[in-house]
């Protein structure tokens, strides 16, 4: 492993917008197949559309206009058999759009959690998980909806510019009446994409606070209820909703003093091509046909027009959210893999630490990237080694235990899913959870709720031991991770967990009875290891390490973790 840099959190980038579109252009690459079939079938029907209208110009002029009952009967069934080629090709476009559109969603998903996974730590203590989700999901819609657009548009774009070309051949004066309003509509969109870009990006940072503050508050129910703070949090979230409010309408304000322009401007040029239209009948310029055929066209004009205003909209939100989760996915993991690794093999769980010097913060896993010094496993530097690997080697256990929702035989089971049940059991019974797993109703497959809710402190932490031993790892850390369990259990667990398989197990504790069942005890003090021993070793010749033995009554964690005093055993 090696630290190229200690940054985290979510920093603003000299290109943002460049940020969202190299996400795009990922995403999209590996299915440019899918694309392209999309747009050849918008192509084929748009070539079914802007045939209809010369079929029916052709119609009136040769067939009704002559009385030629047989010319009609048959340009009408030429005309049906080419609309229904015109309709299935509509439907392979809008199957490959779709297509597209949730592969796309798909694979941002699967990047942006690959990722976040590989960030550190501190990034995740500094971006609130709902920012998170909110990347994963109301982001992740704005970006599908464009591409499943994209055939369409295409096909409009095909259909606009063989309308306009069409029309030429009808009359180059009577194209040039109809597409004046053309030139408006250009206006009114540079006008609306340069202003609902930064509103665009305002909604979806306001939704994504949002989606945070609501996730704090369910998470902390019980803290809300139990301080009597419902209204205070009910306050502060409807302030917090009022903000995407006041955006929302922001945006919708800007969508409607643009977007009827778009349904407007082209009824215009239909008005000016029937009135300029009938003059040239009227002058012998162009037939009947010719001018129900242009008419056809200006028809056929709206719709690419009206949607370039809503593909306008979509394609900005799309680059809004995009910049948004390449905000999180250019971030760089602190720790990474070096370029030449080394392979650990089948660890035995040899642990030595050499003139290390770290940040420390309560948890000994930050020891296993010191800002100077070295941390071996079985002689191998870890910096040197994958991450991966120095991850299968250990097993962490914290304070706080989280469990998923789910049953408990699910926790303890998360790191091998589908493992026998006997093991299970097994690793329940080294935990010391056991005893209180059984004596629920459903036993195993009790369901804890979210964060193990059901359970209590000291069960968490042993659900959560249980878990670590099922992940088999021949290195064990316990970061005071059975603070919550009385002291005799407390025993018993670690009791059980020197009698069962071998393996290099670190704890941090207070507990004098904890530290007493250690081979090896530090003691650390403002940072600094003051003294190493047996716990024997360390009573009979340690001034300090009594003080921190005798504060242990009481409220000994607290008043340690101030003082700066920490035992690794």
């Amino acid at each position: 492993m090696s630290s190229p840099g200690r940054e985290s959190g979510l920093a603003q980038r000299p290109n943002p917008r460049r940020l969202g579109w190299e996400v795009l252009r990922l995403a999209v690459r590996p299915h440019r197949r899918i694309g392209a079939l999309g747009l050849a079938a918008g192509v084929l029907w748009s070539a079914g559309k802007l045939a209809v209208p010369a079929l029916i110009a052709h119609t009136i002029n040769t067939g009704i206009a002559d009385d030629r009952i047989g010319s009609v009967i048959g340009d009408s069934l030429v005309i049906a058999a080419v609309g229904a080629a015109g309709a299935f090709a509509a439907a392979l476009r809008r199957w490959w759009a779709q297509r597209l559109g949730f592969l796309v969603e798909r694979d941002i998903r699967a990047r942006l959690v690959r990722h976040a996974y590989r960030l550190h730590l501190g990034f995740h203590a500094e971006v609130a998980s709902g920012v998170l989700v909110s990347r994963t999901s109301s982001d992740l819609l704005q970006i599908q909806q464009p591409f499943i657009m994209i055939p369409l548009l295409f096909s409009g774009l095909v259909m606009l510019l063989g309308a306009i070309a069409l029309l030429s051949l009808v009359s180059v004066p009577l194209m040039l009446v109809s597409l004046r309003p053309s030139v408006l509509i250009l206006v009114v969109s540079v006008r609306f994409t340069g202003r609902l870009g930064p509103q665009s990006q305002a909604v979806q940072r306001e939704l994504a606070a949002t989606s945070a503050e609501v996730g704090e508050a369910f998470t902390g129910m019980a803290s809300i209820k139990g301080l009597g703070a419902e209204q205070a949090a009910l306050a502060a979230l409807q302030a917090r909703t009022t903000r995407v409010f006041d955006a929302t309408m922001g945006l919708a304000r800007l969508r409607a003093s643009h977007l009827p322009f778009f349904d407007f401007l082209p009824t215009i040029g239909l008005v000016g091509t029937l009135w300029y239209g009938s003059t040239l009948v009227e002058q012998g310029a162009i037939t009947v046909g010719a001018l129900v055929q242009a008419n056809a066209y200006i028809l056929l004009l709206s719709n690419p027009l009206r949607m370039v205003g809503t593909t306008i909209a979509q394609l900005q939100r799309a680059l809004v959210s995009a910049t948004l989760i390449g905000e999180i996915v250019s971030v760089e993991p602190a720790i990474t893999d070096p370029p030449h690794p080394v392979p650990l093999g089948a660890v035995r769980g040899e642990v030595r630490f050499e003139n290390i010097a770290l940040r420390y913060a309560g948890s000994l896993v930050l020891a296993l990237d010191p800002t100077s010094g070295r941390v071996l496993i079985d002689g191998v530097d870890v910096r040197q080694a994958r991450l991966a690997d120095v991850r299968v080697a250990s097993a962490v256990v914290f304070e706080d235990t989280l469990l998923f929702s789910g049953s408990i035989a699910d926790n303890i089971s998360f790191a091998h899913p589908g493992v026998e049940r006997e093991r299970i059991e097994d690793a329940a019974g080294i935990a010391g959870a056991a005893d209180f797993i059984e004596a629920l109703d459903d036993g195993y497959e009790t369901v804890v709720g979210e964060r193990g809710i059901g359970l209590s402190g000291g069960q968490r932490q042993r659900v959560g031991i249980a878990r670590a031993l099922l992940a088999d790892a021949p290195i064990l850390i316990l970061d005071s991770a059975t603070s919550a369990v009385d002291a005799v259990k407390e025993i018993e667990i670690l009791s059980a967990l020197r009698s069962a398989k071998r393996r290099t197990t670190l704890i941090i504790a207070h507990r004098p009875s904890t530290i007493a069942l250690a081979d090896r005890v530090v003691l650390m003090e403002a940072g600094r290891i003051a003294d190493v021993g047996t716990h024997t070793e360390l009573l009979s010749r340690s001034a300090l390490y009594r003080t921190v033995l005798a504060h242990d009554d009481g409220a000994a964690g607290e008043v340690d973790h101030r003082a700066g005093n920490e035992l690794v055993s």
